[in-house]
């Protein structure tokens, strides 16, 4: 069904772009609008599953194959985004936690990395999408029931739907819910990217990286990982990541460099506190490397789905998907993950029936799955970073059975 006024999606990220390919798949007239510039990078990578993607590119009506080719991290030479999801040891580089890879029919399901850019890129096509465009405010014309959206560069849109598909700090969801905010997670993130030789990533990390888009490890309560975003003929963009559990005598925000300069000496300090690192971390981590690359740092937050507030929403045509209804930790995509497969179950409510009342039956539908994921990744999260001896233990009980 056709609606007079647009939808209106704020945020073009994975659920809001993906959302509005849906809708437009169903006849719904949909615009986007992006607070970022159209340049503006998407991140890096995502572990895509296929209870995630599967329902997607059903509803699009895409062959999957291609699908892969197009967003895989390394399809631009051929190849489908391997993950061999092995935990290792980081000080010994042994396999602690062996586990399949991908494989259709697996309790897991089957999964492959995905770059992030690449995804955007392919989720565009053909979608109304307009970048910087900063919401300022949303508020309804109660007589003629809609909503105008007005952002920072003065534009005002008119819509019937408002979704909010921003993030975290979403700006639609602090709108009707201000005292919502989400909480930062006890785990420190550290992050660095840099761009390699293709020669040099295939003689150094390559042959640690068989088959696979990323090599996981973990040390005292630390988990750090090496990941391929992107792969060509000629060159290699390599991301790392650092997720560390403080004492309860540090806070997380204590752990953050203030400057460039502060980040660098935190990150270096943090990396030396855990020892001697095996291949390819010894390599890919090394002190002269680390201090070439592109830092970043950020505080894990999440936020558990406020349920009266989204029905608050809902009764006024808003309503928030992804991160701005259930932010989760970072840790094996379950974030974009379930904003994937948000956009695919809220764009066939709204094309059963065009109104406030299908996002209230969204609501209800997805919210048993957003409280189990939730509270599902915190647990993961957790998990993950144990004392290594621990997971030296777990090691030695599996090879037992």
């Amino acid at each position: 069904m056709a609606a007079k006024s647009p939808v209106i999606i704020i945020g073009a990220g994975i659920a809001g772009l993906s959302l509005a390919r849906v809708l437009q798949e169903n006849g719904i007239q949909v615009s986007v609008y992006e607070s970022s510039s159209r340049s503006a990078a998407q991140g890096y990578g995502i572990t895509l599953r296929s209870w995630a993607y599967g329902p997607l590119v059903d509803k699009l009506r895409i062959n999957f194959d291609e699908f892969r080719s197009a967003v895989a991290t390394d399809g631009s030479v051929g190849g489908i985004g391997e993950i061999n999801p092995t935990m290792h040891d980081a000080l010994t580089g042994k396999p602690l936690i062996e586990a399949s890879p991908s494989q259709t029919g697996s309790p897991e399901g089957e999964f492959f990395r995905a770059n992030r850019n690449r995804l955007r890129e392919f989720l565009l096509r053909g979608v109304d999408c307009h970048f910087d465009y900063k919401l300022v405010s949303l508020d309804m014309d109660e007589g003629a029931k809609l909503l105008n959206a007005r952002f920072a560069n003065g534009a005002v849109v008119t819509g019937s739907l408002v979704i909010g598909a921003d993030g975290v700090f979403s700006k639609v969801r602090t709108t009707f819910l201000p005292t919502v905010e989400p909480s930062i997670a006890s785990t420190v993130v550290y992050n660095g990217e840099r761009q390699v030789p293709r020669s040099e990533f295939d003689s150094t990390i390559a042959p640690y990286m068989p088959h696979t888009n990323v090599h996981a490890a973990v040390a005292e309560n630390t988990m750090i990982s090496i990941t391929v975003t992107e792969k060509t003929e000629t060159e290699v963009t390599l991301t790392w990541t650092y997720t560390h559990q403080p004492t309860r005598t540090q806070s997380p925000a204590t752990l953050l460099g203030e400057s460039s300069a502060g980040l660098q000496v935190a990150i270096l300090d943090a990396f030396a506190a855990l020892g001697q690192l095996a291949p390819p971390f010894s390599t890919a981590l090394a002190p002269e490397k680390i201090r070439q690359d592109r830092l970043y740092h950020w505080l894990m937050r999440t936020m558990r789905p406020p349920q009266d507030g989204l029905r608050l929403m809902a009764s006024k045509g808003v309503a928030v998907i992804g991160d701005a209804a259930h932010a989760m930790p970072i840790f094996a995509g379950e974030g974009g993950n379930h904003a994937l497969l948000d956009a695919v179950k809220l764009g066939q409510h709204l094309a059963d029936s065009y109104s406030p009342a299908s996002i209230d039956a969204f609501i209800d539908e997805e919210l048993p799955r957003w409280e189990m994921a939730s509270v599902g990744s915190e647990k993961r999260s957790l998990s993950l970073h144990r004392p290594l001896n621990i997971w030296r233990t777990l090691a030695e009980q599996a090879k037992k059975h």
